[in-house]
């Protein structure tokens, strides 16, 4: 499986730890590192780290949201490339994450991937969005479902 994660420049140490760590205690195949407003002296700085180890792609900022911090366009277009490009199942996960253990993540798979579901009930679905989103998208069933941690996939 392949490491895919997304960052800003604050996030850079934070990166280095999750791909270090993932190169430690996971599958160690490649990491793809998806950057936007960042130096790029600090990016060429991954590649020379981690040299054949790391694929670096700048998200493009094609829209007026792509980089806004609350609309998460760079996560879905990380993973989104990161599925297209990719030769094997992406772990997707948020720069500040890290692996603490050897785990074969594999066998947690189901129907193709893992999706991890909050369990605080102030993460429930209701409390993220409006009544009117859900009528709108025919899913008023779905308001009092728990929300998935959309900082830890894996397809």
């Amino acid at each position: 499986m392949n490491l895919c994660t997304v960052l800003s420049e604050s996030f850079i140490p934070q990166a280095v730890n999750l791909i270090q760590s993932y190169m430690i205690n996971s599958y160690a195949k490649k990491a793809y590192v998806y950057h936007f407003n960042c130096d790029p002296k600090k990016i060429n700085a991954l590649n020379d780290l981690y040299g054949d180890k790391i694929v670096v792609k700048q998200v493009p900022n094609d829209c007026l949201h792509a980089y806004e911090p609350r609309v998460f366009y760079y996560k879905t277009y990380a993973i989104s490339d990161c599925l297209l490009n990719s030769d094997e199942d992406i772990i997707y996960s948020d720069s500040s994450n890290c692996f603490i253990k050897k785990y074969d993540i594999k066998k947690d798979i189901r129907d193709g991937a893992i999706f991890l579901p909050y369990t605080h009930p102030i993460l429930s679905n209701k409390y993220w969005t409006t009544k009117a989103c859900f009528e709108k998208l025919k899913a008023v069933e779905a308001m009092n479902e728990a929300q998935y941690w959309a900082g830890f996939q894996v397809y």
